[in-house]
């Protein structure tokens, strides 16, 4: 989407405690503030996804294992992924 050098940047800075999760998350939300979450799905429309998400879940059900899915993106991206949204928001940095 353009933002690549942006992005690795701001990474390289939480990496080294020198910025939160929140605030990575704050200024990369921001170079999406004047658009619609439709303009955002058609950007990433060609984008490289991991595959098979769902059939691994489904499998690992299957044999009666417990899952949890976690994710540190947009929650208009997470939901859209069909799990339900139980978990609370962290601002804390990881370590």
């Amino acid at each position: 989407m353009g933002r690549g050098p942006a992005i690795e940047a701001l990474e390289r800075r939480c990496r080294a405690h020198q910025i939160s999760n929140a605030q990575v998350a704050d200024v990369s939300a921001s170079w999406f503030a004047e658009i619609t979450q439709a303009e955002v799905w058609e950007a990433l429309r060609d984008a490289p996804w991991i595959t098979g998400l769902t059939e691994t879940m489904a499998a690992l059900r299957a044999v009666g294992s417990q899952l949890l899915l976690a994710t540190v993106t947009w929650r208009f991206a997470a939901s859209s992924s069909g799990a339900p949204r139980t978990a609370t928001t962290s601002r804390r940095p990881l370590p």
